[in-house]
């Protein structure tokens, strides 16, 4: 993985985190989930200049349309369940 592209990327997500929190505000990431998702990040665009993974080849717009997107749906997933006693009427 390219390092200044690492960067970039880190960079980007400094500046999105504003948006993200605007968002998203129950929304926190540890440092090592925030380190897997660039690394990720990186890896995916550093192989969509061979491969056509994604039309998306910014890194700052990397991180809006394919990370904020996919953390969009983050408060339904640590929503509990209702217990089924609740559920009847």
């Amino acid at each position: 993985m390219p390092t200044d592209l690492y960067t970039t990327l880190q960079k980007a997500f400094t500046k999105a985190r504003t948006d993200f929190n605007l968002l998203l505000p129950d929304f926190q990431i540890s440092a090592g989930q925030e380190h897997q998702a660039l690394s990720f990040m990186a890896l995916m665009l550093e192989q969509n200049q061979t491969l056509n993974l994604s039309a998306i080849t910014d890194p700052e717009e990397a991180i809006y349309l394919h990370l904020l997107d996919s953390w969009t749906f983050y408060p339904c997933w640590i929503r509990k369940p209702q217990s089924r006693a609740r559920m009847r009427p």
